[in-house]
């Protein structure tokens, strides 16, 4: 059995100004850290619940890169 909760942190946003929203704060702290960013798109309390989601996205995306590239070589071989 599987839960699943979506919570809107920004319901007055539509998804086009959400958007928007988040690439303007996320280039005023292009040169920062990402936790700094969070602290204008969300509550406290889930910012470090975000950055330990987004550690394991990316070593998911990048042991991805890493299978589809030993593929890819394989392939051309």
């Amino acid at each position: 059995m599987q839960i699943r909760i979506n919570i809107d942190l920004k319901p007055a946003l539509s998804f086009e100004k959400l958007e928007l929203r988040v690439m303007r704060d996320f280039e005023k702290y292009i040169n920062k850290q990402l936790k700094n960013a969070l602290f204008d798109l969300l509550p406290e309390n889930l910012i470090p619940i975000i950055i330990k989601l987004s550690k394991k996205l990316l070593q998911f995306l990048l042991t991805c890169d890493i299978i589809c590239r030993h593929l890819w070589e394989t392939a051309k071989k």
